[in-house]
């Protein structure tokens, strides 16, 4: 009976090892990384949607009573929109054997198994060979917005926290597109991966990130 047990101890202890070994490995062949990406993400689409849907209703609400409570739930939800937008360029993919998940802030992870991924390609990035004319056109939106938004303020006399707010949100989320487009720049290589349904795209930012995500992606499908 002893021998009995001793015998189930040690299958256990080989069984517990062999797995710590294979988590191990597999541990090991994970790829981990910061990188821009674009996505069509129904959860993002989800929020902002009823995110400018309030603030719709409350710039509806606000042209036939002025409370504190609209102007500051203006105000925060001009906020989250710009939060929202800025945190698009903040995802993080981790590449396993078997699958890529992708990490949002705020959001529920997004994992996609291999057998829904069709292809990886790469392609050539917009945003580096068009960077200065992109850039300069986004420099110049900045400025025009700015200057229209401080005039207009200007105009109305009585400035408040919330008419401040209020006139620096479309420069903002100009400010917020360019250092998100900037971010996405860097190399002149983007990597897409093709899914059932839609695609990704990540943008490394040097050779270094590209030839490790596009050697792991490609890995993906042998």
């Amino acid at each position: 009976m002893k021998l009995h047990d001793m015998e189930t101890k040690q299958s256990n202890s080989n069984f517990k090892s062999s797995q710590q070994i294979v988590d191990q490995n597999k541990a090991n062949d994970v790829v981990k990384m910061k990188v821009p990406l674009s996505m069509v993400d129904f959860q993002v689409i989800f929020v902002v949607v009823t995110v400018s849907t309030a603030l719709v209703m409350l710039f509806f609400m606000e042209l036939f009573y002025i409370h504190i409570f609209t102007e500051w739930g203006i105000t925060i939800i001009s906020a989250c929109i710009l939060a929202t937008i800025y945190l698009l360029a903040l995802y993080k993919i981790s590449i396993y054997s078997d699958e890529v998940r992708i990490k949002k802030p705020f959001f529920r992870e997004t994992t996609i198994p291999v057998e829904k991924i069709i292809d990886i390609s790469d392609f050539n990035n917009f945003l580096y060979k068009y960077k200065i004319p992109y850039f300069l056109f986004l420099g110049s939106a900045i400025l025009a917005t700015t200057y229209f938004s401080l005039d207009n303020t200007r105009r109305i006399g009585n400035i408040d926290l919330q008419i401040i707010i209020r006139s620096i949100f479309v420069p903002l989320m100009c400010i917020i597109i360019f250092i998100n487009a900037y971010r996405m720049s860097h190399y002149p290589k983007a990597i897409k991966i093709n899914i059932k349904p839609g695609e990704i795209n990540l943008y490394p930012e040097n050779e270094e990130k590209y030839l490790l995500l596009k050697k792991k992606l490609d890995s993906l499908l042998r």
